[in-house]
């Protein structure tokens, strides 16, 4: 087991904005990237399906869980810019991003207004 809290049989309706979905078979919160390397390194050494999970809008769980490791990313929250690059983490939500883009004079993302998404990669 990595240094890591990974919890067995996590419920998993209580994540999401739809609130169904059974257990995850194994789920964990990193709290930094050190925790987040040693959660990857477990899915490594186990060969385990994972689903990086951001804020929990718009995802459907199946009523008999998901096998394999749900890592949530609500730790990894934050908004850069970079020139006229913008650099958001996967626990960020849309009204944050919004209202980041807002202060800066940015456009483009005014369509996702009162979206509650927040940005999280796919299983793999």
């Amino acid at each position: 087991m990595p240094d890591i809290c990974i919890i067995h049989n996590r419920p998993l309706a209580d994540l999401t904005t739809f609130r169904i979905g059974g257990p995850a078979e194994l789920y964990c919160e990193p709290q930094d990237k050190d925790d987040l390397r040693q959660a990857l390194k477990f899915i490594r050494e186990h060969l385990c399906r994972y689903y990086l999970l951001g804020g929990g809008s718009n995802t459907l769980f199946s009523d008999t869980g998901f096998k394999g490791l749900v890592i949530s990313m609500k730790s990894f929250s934050g908004i850069t810019r970079e020139g006229g690059k913008v650099r958001v983490l996967s626990g960020t939500s849309m009204d944050k991003l919004n209202a980041f883009c807002e202060r800066e004079g940015l456009s483009g993302l005014e369509f996702s207004g009162g979206l509650p998404a927040a940005w999280a990669a796919p299983f793999i």
